[in-house]
């Protein structure tokens, strides 16, 4: 073990002078040492016989870096190094194929300083321009990550939903019955393990799809197989959705509801049943949070929650004209097959160079595009609405002058930068942002990378009031990796009467899909269809 430790700290070492741009020869010792003690079986007899100094490319100085580590447990060079270095770039180095060198470019050139950014970077296609990179590297990147995110004991959204999919069809093609429950059935954006309901025998199943199957008073526990995701499994058999429910919502919920039974809780049918019998209208899963749902169903005032049907049109797109994969009306045409009425093209602005941001002449160009394509698409009961996010500078300007922001049907401002900033700095950032009359909508109003950044210091309560005074609309970044604004901001912003509008953040057709989480999120948000913003019936109609 000591080999194995004294290896991992040389590799350090040898990654942060990689990083920091030295000498190669030097990064080489250190790796070939690492690489080398890692093998040793008995590492203090081996260095304090000398044998060490013996070993070709190991020198005085690296032989007595491994003689401190195994006096005081450390090296004191390490820690020197790693002050030279953002702490939260150490987490870049784990990405299989990624290496240093990379890392410092994505640092340097991106401001790149977590997995979640650079694999945000990477959907955004914001890699195969950089030098040294290319769309390969960028997909062995991605490739790499997902490896990486494996071992993780918290899963997205999205992820948690996949994993789920693939266990769920697999039981029924064998027979078994297992329902989804806890925090994934409740749609919440970051999901601490999978669980399960089950009914009828399942040990052999588990057993084919996981590892480290145990079982403890009555639930088994394990990790599955393919995505190394922990799980857990209720044996639901003597009453399925008396278990369903109890599972599925948080503690107050199922206490309140449960609370209202006078006679013995159990012997259902169905959940609906559940609600049935103490009066209630079946409370949906999402909303099954304590925060208010029962109550709001005793009085006969739960929201009508909104389906992805609702949504009118899909905005917050981006084309080939930035850093999108696919053309305007590549990206119109599969809107439309998805029966919407409607696409908002919203292409970065001219500071966000690294994105391939919209200069002048690019907007007229694209304009021009978009004016011949409605007149084919017109015909189809189908329009392309011109957008742009607009980068919120660190003044609270927007990113083109009025003359320019009038050419667009709307603008989605949004804060790409200078994240450090405090939080009444950044409050009235977005409130100047907010105040201005071409500003129809804040997008990703937190900046939040779920599992990756947290969102950067705002007076949330202040942009609620801010966003009901100038009338303006928030996102719901529908990117599983945003989620953003979160769900219980929005049911204070619901109270407000501020209307709502869900984007994809799309980079290619794939991404127009991502659609149904922000649908997700907007629901657990209690968003029904009158509190959505639609463009051809709001500013850009």
């Amino acid at each position: 073990m000591e080999g194995k430790r004294a290896a991992e700290l040389l590799e350090r070492i040898a990654d942060i002078l990689e990083f920091l741009g030295e000498n190669p020869f030097k990064v080489r010792a250190y790796r070939k040492a690492a690489h080398f003690i890692e093998g040793v079986d008995n590492l203090e007899e081996y260095v304090y016989s000398g044998r060490l100094s013996k070993v070709k490319g190991i020198g005085p100085a690296i032989e007595g870096k491994v003689k401190e580590f195994l006096e005081t447990g450390r090296i004191s060079y390490l820690e020197e190094l790693e002050k030279k270095v953002p702490k939260e770039v150490f987490e870049l180095f784990e990405v299989p194929g990624l290496g240093p060198k990379r890392v410092r470019v994505l640092y340097e050139k991106l401001g790149i300083k977590s997995i979640s950014e650079l694999e945000y970077a990477c959907n955004e296609n914001r890699l195969i321009t950089l030098p040294g990179f290319g769309e390969k590297t960028q997909r062995k990147i991605l490739k790499g990550i997902e490896l990486l995110k494996k071992k993780r004991e918290n899963q997205l959204l999205s992820e948690a939903l996949e994993a789920s999919r693939v266990i769920i069809e697999e039981a029924e093609r064998k027979g078994v019955l297992i329902h989804e429950t806890g925090e994934l059935r409740r749609r919440i954006e970051v999901v601490g393990g999978l669980s399960f309901v089950s009914k009828g025998e399942v040990e052999e199943f588990l057993k084919s799809i996981s590892r480290e199957l145990r079982k403890d008073n009555g639930v088994w526990r394990g990790y599955l197989r393919e995505f190394g995701y922990p799980f857990r499994v209720y044996q639901g058999d003597e009453d399925f959705f008396k278990v369903l429910f109890e599972t599925t919502g948080s503690k107050g919920h199922v206490e309140k509801v449960k609370g209202l039974f006078k006679r013995k809780f159990g012997g259902f049918k169905g959940e609906k049943e559940i609600y049935e019998k103490v009066g209630l209208p079946f409370i949906p899963p999402e909303l099954r949070e304590d925060m208010g749902e029962v109550e709001a169903a005793l009085e006969g005032k739960l929201p009508d929650l909104i389906t992805e049907k609702d949504l009118g049109g899909i905005i917050h797109v981006h084309t080939v004209y930035s850093d999108g994969r696919n053309t305007i009306e590549e990206l119109a045409s599969e809107v439309m097959k998805m029966g919407y009425r409607y696409i908002g093209i919203s292409d970065h602005s001219k500071s966000a160079h690294y994105a391939g941001g919209l200069k002048e002449e690019d907007i007229r160009r694209q304009h021009q595009e978009i004016d011949r394509l409605n007149e084919v698409f017109s015909s189809k009961g189908f329009r392309i609405f011109k957008g742009i996010e607009s980068d919120i500078l660190p003044d609270g300007s927007l990113d083109y002058d009025d003359k320019v922001l009038d050419s667009f049907d709307f603008v989605i401002a949004s804060v790409h930068s200078h994240f450090g900033m405090s939080k009444a700095e950044m409050t009235k950032r977005i409130i100047k942002a907010m105040s201005h009359p071409k500003t129809t909508i804040i997008g990703h109003p937190t900046g939040r990378l779920l599992l990756g950044r947290e969102g950067y210091e705002v007076d949330m309560e202040e942009l609620l009031h801010a966003a009901k005074e100038y009338g303006k609309v928030l996102e719901i970044n529908a990117n599983p990796m945003r989620l953003d604004l979160d769900w219980r901001w929005l049911v204070k912003a619901k109270r407000l009467g501020i209307k709502v509008v869900i984007g994809p953040d799309a980079h290619n057709i794939s991404g127009l899909y991502d659609i149904r989480y922000g649908v997700m999120v907007a629901r657990k948000g209690w968003i029904e269809k009158r509190d959505l913003f639609f463009l051809d019936e709001g500013k850009g109609s």
